[in-house]
């Protein structure tokens, strides 16, 4: 199954030339874009993305606005921050960020982060499936015992019913 991934920048010419590059190197993976954070998260509401790599620096809302977001996002994009200043690196700590890229971009070194991103990406969502499951199978079962529990609860006053209705005609007169 392909992944998806969504760059999020705000230089339409990188939006236009990325997504081929990535193509290139990167096999099974459909490329979305987006010209700001805001666009961003409307497309991840409707479109799920794997994958999410953003740039840190742009107008209005940045890139760690768009990381926090992404974090209340089930199952959680996996994310890739980029920038021309290194020092933001330092902004993937406590931000949900998978990786950081340099700009200028590095084509390979995109290529095997986002080789990584993509198996990280099946893992969760493998991961969120096997708990979606667990979690209707175990509501499941609740219901299931919930409703044997009303029916031994029901078959009790029954019984007790037709005890005192069998006691009430033994009595002596």
């Amino acid at each position: 199954m392909a992944s998806t991934l969504l760059i999020v920048d705000d230089d339409p010419d990188l939006l236009i030339a990325l997504p081929d590059t990535i193509a290139l190197r990167v096999k099974d993976l459909r490329v979305l874009t987006a010209v700001d954070a805001h666009k961003a998260v409307d497309v991840v509401k409707t479109a799920h993305p794997d994958i999410v790599l953003t740039d840190l620096i742009m107008p209005g809302a940045n890139g760690a606005w768009l990381l926090e977001a992404l974090l209340h996002v089930q199952p959680p994009p996996v994310t890739l921050l980029m920038s021309a200043h290194l020092d933001a690196k330092d902004l993937l700590q406590g931000r949900g960020a998978f990786a950081f890229v340099p700009k200028p971009i590095d084509r390979e070194f995109l290529a095997e982060t986002l080789h990584r991103a993509m198996r990280v990406a099946r893992a969760r969502r493998q991961a969120y499936r096997t708990a979606s499951l667990v979690g209707e199978t175990a509501a499941e079962a609740h219901r299931v015992l919930a409703a044997g529990k009303d029916q031994m609860e029901r078959l009790r006053d029954t019984l007790q019913a037709w005890r005192d209705k069998k006691q009430d005609r033994s009595l002596p007169m």
